[in-house]
């Protein structure tokens, strides 16, 4: 009908290779033409899991995304490549947007962080490439957050804070523009 394909789903395992879960999820529905969830809910606990060739522990998820935006109870990770984070908060984008996200990181080593940039984010890979060749550290807070200017506007607003290696990190931007974009 006239609602979008919904996705429910709750995981709970001992151990887990997701590197191999999402190959075969591209491959057994590519061509399928089946429409990507416009309503997702996932909750997920995982002893062990592979990530991008890292072996990561503690995977834990509680995450709605809708056409009324994003929340996460909560997203952490307590090891992947001597990288732990967690992230929280809600970003409501329909009517009156607002809200926020906020993700906690600590990485004893920058190569698992590295490795997840390269997979999900190619673009930011490469400046982080170059810190972590004499950089191996980081303690950092990001902050995504968005709120309603005006009758059909939006703020948004991303902030990094901390530490990589010896340098300290204090990064913001904003943007305006119309809601839906």
């Amino acid at each position: 009908g006239d609602r979008p394909a919904r996705l429910d789903g709750e995981l709970r395992a001992a151990e887990l290779d997701l590197d191999s879960v999402f190959g075969f999820g591209e491959s057994a529905l590519s061509g399928l033409g089946l429409e990507r969830p416009g309503e997702v809910t996932l909750a997920v606990e995982v002893g062990k899991a592979k990530i991008a060739g890292f072996d990561a522990r503690n995977i834990a998820a509680r995450l709605k995304l809708d056409g009324g935006g994003l929340a996460i109870e909560r997203l952490s990770v307590g090891d992947l490549g001597d990288t732990s984070f967690v992230a929280t908060g809600r970003i409501q984008t329909q009517s009156s947007p607002g809200g926020s996200i906020t993700v906690n990181l600590d990485a004893r080593d920058l190569n698992g962080l590295l490795a997840l940039t390269e997979k999900f984010t190619p673009a930011l890979a490469a400046p982080l490439r170059r810190i972590a060749v004499s950089q191996k550290t980081a303690t950092l807070q990001a902050n995504v957050s968005m709120e309603s200017s005006g009758a059909d506007g939006a703020n948004g607003k991303i902030g990094v804070t901390g530490k990589i290696g010896a340098i300290r990190i204090n990064v913001s931007a904003n943007a305006t523009g119309k809601r839906e974009a």
